[in-house]
């Protein structure tokens, strides 16, 4: 189980679970771009050549700032790196690859779940000796959380906050709002406002290709803002049960924020249309052509990289709803009031693994977790905020990010995406089962007792 836990000063941290992480100077672990030169690179002293194959859950500019960040370690040592997104089926595919002896040099998931299995079944490469001396670029919290046994086996390419919630400013100034929700309640007070200002209050996300990992991020959400981390923990763990008040309670939620009758007008009744999947759902609230529909998406930090690039980060007066000064904001996904949680959050990350060892593979996951690919894969269009300590905090330009940064900063504890901690099997039926729950066919009741049995045997076939 994975845990970021940030406290007093940022220096400190607290381990809970077989796998914590414990975010150390917050501030330049959660790094801005720094100025570095193609030039700097310096993963090999002569070209290595041959091929690495790596696969991924990227896309859209994140996938384009992975290989622009890939491009000068290519050049210089003459090894080709292919890439292979594959989505959110990607756990699937990579324990049928590594079952069918073919698997990729390098996999980068989401999933601490996965990424247990594997290491558990012996099919990751050790990495501490081909990283050497990068692996001080990591909090030993970071290093905590990619090694299993006491084997590091994995390497932090990014973080994300999903504690946010991304809005048009002039959508909310149309409405008549002038300043941003704080609490759970005011967001459905403001959502009805928008609504009768005629525009949709939230577009919906229900993941790409119909995965419900969108709509899980919203259930995690309400769950941890309304529970508390040490609680999200325990549902995990299988210490707290799927059928408990506490989850039922995040399910009153939910519904009254996207349900029939709750505060998005229309509900969430087309939630499994096309033109809700990720990242289409934009659209309505960033789109780049016309006026916006919507006011409001709610998803991780990950959406800045996915809003189209003529709209600016703020949330002035001078915003418009045509596409003459278009612009984007955020806001932290508010807990209900008098909430014990109102800093608890949710946070996501991709580990890069080796498991198949070559000479050009050990090279690019030594490349990987350098300083030189950390900070171009920033810099990069469609750039990521990177764990990696050797990136020199620096002004963060962009206020929305910096905002973000200092949401994450200022968090008294982290979970990590509960879902992503399942892996395996586990992960797809919770989607599934959360499809099924948005799209009206199983009630609350329903998706309870199923999630319940089906962790049950997940956590027993699965230690």
């Amino acid at each position: 189980m994975l845990e970021l836990w940030v406290g007093g000063n940022l220096r400190t941290s607290k381990y809970f679970g077989k796998r914590a992480v414990a975010i150390t100077g917050a501030v330049t672990l959660i790094a801005s771009v720094s100025a570095i030169g193609v030039n700097t690179v310096a993963s090999a002293s002569s070209k290595i050549g041959g091929s690495v194959s790596v696969w991924n859950e990227f896309s859209g500019a994140e996938a384009t700032g992975f290989a622009t960040a890939l491009k000068p370690f290519e050049a210089k040592t003459g090894i080709k790196v292919t890439v292979r997104n594959g989505g959110s089926s990607l756990p699937t595919l990579l324990e049928a690859a590594v079952a069918g002896g073919k698997p990729p040099n390098i996999a980068a998931v989401p999933t601490p779940g996965s990424f247990d299995l594997l290491a558990a079944g012996k099919r990751l490469t050790p990495l501490k000796s081909i990283l050497g001396s990068e692996t001080k670029n990591f909090s030993p919290g970071w290093s905590s959380s990619a090694t299993y046994k006491g084997t590091l086996y994995g390497v932090w390419l990014d973080s994300s906050s999903k504690n946010t919630v991304f809005y048009n400013p002039a959508v909310f100034k149309a409405a008549g709002i002038t300043s941003t929700p704080t609490t759970f309640e005011q967001m459905l007070t403001d959502a009805s406002t928008i609504a009768q200002a005629g525009y949709t209050p939230i577009s919906y996300c229900s993941g790409t290709s119909g995965a419900g990992w969108a709509a899980t991020d919203l259930f995690q959400n309400l769950f941890v803002k309304l529970n508390g981390a040490t609680a999200y923990n325990n549902l995990v763990s299988g210490k707290l049960s799927w059928t408990s008040p506490e989850v039922t309670a995040a399910f009153a939620n939910y519904s009254s924020l996207l349900g029939t009758n709750g505060a998005n007008v229309g509900g969430i009744s087309n939630a499994l249309g096309t033109d809700q999947l990720w990242p289409t759902c934009l659209n309505d609230v960033f789109p780049t052509s016309g006026a916006p529909t919507a006011a409001m998406v709610i998803e991780a930090s990950f959406i800045e990289q996915s809003t189209p690039a003529n709209y600016t980060a703020s949330n002035a007066s001078s915003c418009t709803l045509t596409q003459s000064n278009p612009c984007y904001d955020y806001f932290p996904f508010p807990a209900p009031a008098g909430s014990k949680y109102v800093n608890d959050d949710q946070s996501s990350g991709d580990v890069a693994m080796l498991l198949k060892s070559t000479k050009a593979s050990r090279a690019v996951m030594k490349y990987l977790g350098s300083k030189q690919f950390a900070t171009l894969w920033e810099e990069a269009p469609g750039g990521t905020i990177t764990p990696n300590l050797a990136v020199p905090a620096s002004a963060i330009k962009n206020p929305v990010t910096a905002s973000i940064v200092k949401n994450l900063d200022s968090a008294a504890a982290t979970v990590f995406s509960m879902d992503d901690e399942y892996g395996g099997t586990l992960e797809p039926q919770m989607w599934s089962n959360m499809l099924a729950w948005v799209g009206g066919t199983d009630t609350t009741a329903q998706f309870q007792s199923t999630m319940s049995s089906e962790t049950k045997a997940f956590l027993a076939s699965n230690g």
